[in-house]
C-alpha cells in the first residue's frame, strides 16, 4: 500500500470518528435538555410552544384578562360572568356531555364580592356538594409561581379540575374538565391555558384578605389658592373625605364618588367641584391598576368646560383623586376606549 493510499485511509478512520463523536455528544445534550424541558418551561415559559400549540389569543375587556386557546374552540359567555371555552373531538357523540374533548371556564368576581380568595373557593365547593361531590378537599397550590387554591369535583362524566387565582381587581375561578381517548392531548391544551392566562396586572399572592376601605377622598379645586394644596393648572388641589361601602376596591369607589357628587361648589370650604358640569355627558365606566398606572376608562364626551384655566380641570380632578393611593404612580385616561388626555386642544397642565 502505496503512502498516499495510507494517509487518505488514516484521515477516513479520523473523520468518521470525529462525526460519531460529535453525534454521541449531541445525543446527550439533547437528553439532558429533554430531561429538564418540563422544569425549564414551567419556570422561564416558552412562548413559541405556547403559541404553537394555542394559536388564538382570547380578550375580555369586561374581565380584565387574557388566554390562549386552540383555533377550533368555541367561545361564548355565560350567566354573565363565566366565559366558556369547548373543544369538541372527532368521537364526540351529539346532544350528550362532552364525550370527547374538554370544556375550560374561566369564571370572574369582583374582589369586593368575597373576603378573601379561600373564601371564593369555599363558596364554590359548598355549591358543587350542593349538587354533586368534591372529590378532592381544597388545598394550596401555585398557579404560575403564585399561591393559589385548587379542588377537584366529578361531574356526569368526567372529573373537574378548580383553581382559583387572584388578580389586583378580580378573583378568578378556572375550570375544565376532559373526556375521549385524546385525553393527554387535551390535558396538555388545558395545562397550557391555564399558564397563559394573563389578567389585567398579573396574578398576585390572593391568600391574604385585601385590605377593606370605609372611606376615601376626591379632589376638588380651591380656585382661589387660599390652602396649601398640590398646585394644578391655576387651582390648588383639595382632597375632601367620602364615607363609601366598606370595600376592597378603593379607587373604583372614589371615582363613583366623585362622579356622582353633581354640586359644582363644595359649601364646606367654598371649594370647586368641575365634573359636576360635565356628568350630564361623561361618565366613569371602570378603572384598573397594573404595576403602578392607573387606567381610568370613561364613556361620552367632555362639556360645560371652557376657557384655558378651566379645561385641565376635569383632567386634574379625576388624575388627583386616583393618585392618592400608595399603589398608583401614574394616571392613564381613555375616552370611548381611546387614550386621551381630557383636556380641549390639549391645554392646560
Amino acid at each position: 500500500m502505496n503512502k498516499t493510499l495510507l494517509t487518505i485511509l488514516i484521515l477516513a478512520v479520523l473523520l468518521v470518528g470525529g462525526i460519531l463523536l460529535f453525534s454521541f455528544a449531541q445525543t446527550d445534550t439533547d437528553r439532558a435538555d429533554n430531561g429538564n424541558g418540563e422544569d425549564i418551561e414551567r419556570n422561564n415559559g416558552d412562548d413559541d410552544d405556547v403559541s404553537r400549540l394555542l394559536p388564538q389569543m382570547y380578550t375580555s375587556s369586561d374581565f380584565d384578562f387574557s388566554i390562549r386557546h386552540v383555533s377550533d374552540a368555541e367561545v361564548s359567555i355565560e350567566a354573565g360572568n363565566n366565559t366558556k371555552f369547548l373543544v369538541t373531538g372527532p368521537n364526540a357523540q351529539p346532544n350528550t356531555e362532552v364525550t370527547d374533548g374538554y370544556v375550560f371556564t374561566v369564571s370572574a368576581y369582583p374582589r369586593t364580592d368575597y373576603a378573601t380568595l379561600r373564601t371564593l373557593a369555599e363558596d364554590r365547593a359548598d355549591s358543587v356538594s350542593a349538587i354533586g361531590e368534591v372529590t378532592e378537599d381544597i388545598r394550596e397550590t401555585r398557579v404560575q409561581g403564585v399561591p393559589a387554591y385548587t379542588f377537584e369535583s366529578q361531574s356526569i362524566s368526567s372529573p373537574v379540575t378548580h383553581f382559583f387565582v387572584a388578580s389586583p381587581n378580580w378573583y378568578y375561578q378556572l375550570s375544565y374538565s376532559v373526556s375521549g381517548e385524546q385525553g393527554g392531548e387535551y390535558a396538555e391544551q388545558v395545562n397550557a391555558m391555564v399558564g397563559s392566562f394573563n389578567p389585567v396586572g398579573g396574578l398576585i399572592d390572593g391568600t391574604e384578605a385585601p385590605s377593606v376601605h370605609e372611606t376615601v377622598s376626591i379632589a376638588v379645586l380651591d380656585t382661589e389658592a387660599e390652602t396649601d394644596g398640590v398646585e394644578r393648572g391655576c387651582d390648588r388641589v383639595v382632597m375632601i373625605e367620602r364615607a363609601i361601602t366598606p370595600t376592597t376596591a378603593p379607587l373604583t369607589a372614589a371615582m363613583n364618588e366623585l362622579f356622582s357628587l353633581n354640586q359644582d361648589r363644595i359649601t364646606d370650604g367654598d371649594w370647586f367641584h368641575f365634573i359636576a358640569r360635565t356628568n350630564d355627558t361623561l361618565t366613569f365606566d371602570r378603572a384598573v391598576v397594573d404595576e403602578g398606572t392607573a387606567y381610568i376608562y370613561l364613556e361620552g364626551e367632555l362639556s360645560g368646560l371652557a376657557g384655558v384655566c378651566d379645561n385641565p380641570r376635569a383632567r386634574i380632578q379625576i388624575e388627583e383623586t386616583a393618585l392618592q393611593f400608595s399603589t398608583v404612580d401614574t394616571v392613564v385616561l381613555y375616552l370611548n376606549g381611546e387614550e386621551t388626555t381630557l383636556t380641549p386642544d390639549g391645554r392646560g397642565e
